[in-house]
């Protein structure tokens, strides 16, 4: 296997001075949500100018950054536990897991075609457990109100949820499920989510390989 070169041996060093700066951060009491936004907002900002182009390999390095600061179960937890009525726990719990990977097959398809190209931060609101970061992303001369709201597990400060020019992403997928399952069912919901889902990952096996 031919070891990696240029643009990836960039981002690999890239990924490896994050994890180990999490890592460091863990140790550190005086982290803060703030912190936590700025550093991988930063790093997906460095794995797009590293790359010309969007690739598979791209997106797999941006998977793993987010997954590192964004706690995706508790997301889903938050939503399905809310609409999932009149379903078996075994429906309920696989609406959960095609939730999961629609989150994060969405989340990169959109950071892949509307991705920001920097971020003001406006500052952090901590209260206990729970924080709110806010800043506003840029494309261009687009502007994007955005929100973070993390709570802090484990001694580290993870993302819970998100808000876009106050659209709260928790309530909005508790609406949406809401409807659908209340005028259909949870399982023609779950029938939808893998059709998105065997989409979406169609789409992105037909991204470039970075060679």
């Amino acid at each position: 296997m031919a070891e990696p070169s240029g643009p990836a041996l960039q981002v690999c060093r890239l990924i490896i001075v994050f994890l180990l700066v999490c890592s460091a951060h863990s140790l550190r009491a005086e982290i803060t949500p703030l912190d936590v936004i700025r550093s991988s907002n930063t790093l997906v900002l460095d794995i797009y100018e590293a790359s010309p182009e969007i690739t598979r390999k791209v997106l797999d390095d941006i998977t793993r950054v987010m997954e590192k600061v964004t706690d995706f179960e508790e997301i889903a937890d938050r939503v399905v536990q809310k609409t999932c009525v009149g379903g078996s726990g075994d429906s309920c719990e696989q609406l959960k897991t095609e939730f999961i990977a629609l989150l994060k097959l969405n989340a990169t398809r959109k950071l892949g075609r509307y991705r920001a190209d920097r971020f003001d931060y406006l500052g952090q609101v901590v209260e206990g457990r729970t924080a709110r970061v806010k800043t506003i992303a840029w494309f261009q001369e687009d502007s994007v109100e955005l929100d973070y709201i993390l709570e802090k597990k484990e001694g580290r400060w993870v993302i819970v949820n998100y808000i876009a020019d106050g659209v709260d992403t928790v309530r909005n997928y508790q609406s949406q499920f809401s409807r659908i399952i209340s005028k259909k069912s949870v399982n023609f919901l779950i029938g939808r989510l893998e059709k998105k889902n065997r989409l979406y990952r169609k789409e992105r096996s037909e991204i470039k390989k970075q060679l």
